[in-house]
């Protein structure tokens, strides 16, 4: 063994991370190129609307997940033993949780004036539901075998595309749109349990365990707190903006964050093939725990530089040439909001890091707080720059949430210093 891995981990890694990457990329480049041609088709005010609605529903997609997800990875590495006991599990919480998202929008909705976007927001709330049976992508995460779920992921982005593509043909209305959501849901959820079940498994051998879903909650409540913070400063600018300003102006919004938030699958496609391995490795060996977390950190700040830096050359070009002459102010948006890149790879990195090192409590304070400053300052930069000021305010207080927080608490100092000092050996090399 030459390094934290022998040499068939780091096949292994490499094969599983492969896969996640090329899923990624073509989803990326699929899901932009048919969703500009969708955003065009249907012009600022409606793509608008659209955006609006989906970030409305994504406010309250942590009351599905309950902050599960990576509990559940962990949990099935650590006792493979009991896999159908733990997916079981897990799939009862979720499909509960779905069900809870799905009345708490509508009693929501009851308390609004009813438009168009309420209709669209009641729709695309059905969606989570079949979103329950993504507990299968948990098994697969925690054998290093995610190839199996990327095949029956890239059929349902084929389909999806397609049927998206003669909507633009039949300029359908806008509706379509939010059902596709649900459709796409059930498509996959029905691929997952094809592809667990011809994989020697039995979704029927799932036996849900009351001991093993306090201990789960038990331990992903932070995570829960800590989604509902992450949605709120990733979603809250379009909801804010819809109110503060119009439709429109969250129409640039979510074309300029769309090409930004593009790039966001990389870090959790690295992540999410290396950190069943790290989970591991924590228990083994903790000097090369944190060597090899370094290495990452300086992964992460080498890719979002490039990314940012391009993107901020190019930004007028690529919206134009991109959604057309009627998005360009979307192009001063992207300058800005494309530079919390950088601040989300690191996120995602220490945000996995203190899952394993059991401290998911901060990441719900730091994300919180983050969340809170990102509200805050919408108010006034919103009012004062409308869309623009919203792209400031996401910059700001991602780096609060993804690196500066770190440093004001003693329990994740050592993170803000490994960070740091990938930052300054990054800069060293650069410089």
């Amino acid at each position: 063994m030459t390094g934290p891995f022998s040499s068939k981990e780091h096949i292994i890694i490499l094969s599983n991370t492969s896969w996640i990457v090329f899923e990624r990329l073509v989803r990326a480049i699929a899901g932009l190129s048919v969703g500009i041609l969708v955003a065009r088709n249907l012009g600022p005010e409606n793509f608008g609307n659209l955006s609006y609605a989906l970030s409305y529903v994504a406010l309250f997609i942590p009351i599905a997940t309950l902050g599960l997800d990576s509990i559940a990875v962990k949990e099935l590495v650590l006792q493979p033993g009991k896999k159908n006991q733990i997916l079981g599990t897990t799939f009862i919480l979720k499909l509960t949780g779905s069900l809870s998202l799905l009345c708490s929008i509508i009693i929501s909705l009851t308390y609004q004036e009813h438009t168009n976007a309420s209709m669209l927001i009641a729709v695309i709330a059905i969606a989570p539901i079949f979103h329950s049976l993504n507990v299968v992508d948990f098994h697969f995460q925690a054998i290093v075998k995610s190839k199996y779920i990327v095949k029956a992921q890239l059929v349902q982005l084929a389909l999806s595309s397609v049927l998206k593509l003669a909507f633009i043909c039949i300029d359908a209305p806008l509706i379509y749109y939010a059902w596709l959501y649900v459709f796409d849901s059930f498509i996959l959820a029905s691929l997952l349990a094809i592809t667990y079940s011809g994989k020697s498994n039995s979704i029927s051998h799932w036996v849900p365990k009351l001991n093993i879903g306090k201990k789960l909650l038990k331990d992903s409540w932070p995570l829960l707190l800590s989604g509902l913070a992450v949605t709120v400063y990733m979603k809250i600018d379009q909801i804010m903006i819809k109110h503060m300003v119009n439709a429109t102006e969250v129409g640039y919004y979510s074309a300029a964050t769309t090409l930004s938030e593009s790039f966001y699958f990389l870090p959790i496609a690295i992540c999410t093939s290396i950190f069943p391995s790290v989970i591991k490795l924590y228990t083994a060996n903790k000097l090369k725990y944190k060597h090899r977390l370094e290495k990452l950190y300086g992964i992460m700040i080498w890719l979002s530089l490039v990314l940012a830096a391009a993107t901020t050359f190019i930004s007028s070009w690529l919206i134009e040439f991109l959604y057309g002459k009627e998005y360009l102010k979307a192009a001063e948006i992207l300058n800005i909001h494309i530079w919390a890149t950088i601040f989300v790879f690191l996120g995602t990195v220490s945000g996995k890091q203190l899952v394993v090192e059991g401290m998911q409590t901060r990441v719900f304070w730091r994300t919180f707080t983050g969340a809170l400053i990102n509200i805050a300052l919408n108010y006034f930069f919103i009012e004062k720059y409308q869309s623009i000021g919203a792209a400031w305010s996401t910059l700001i207080s991602y780096a609060i949430a993804g690196y500066l927080y770190d440093l004001f608490d003693p329990m994740t100092r050592p993170i803000f210093f490994s960070k740091t000092r990938s930052i300054l050996t990054v800069f060293r090399k650069f410089c």
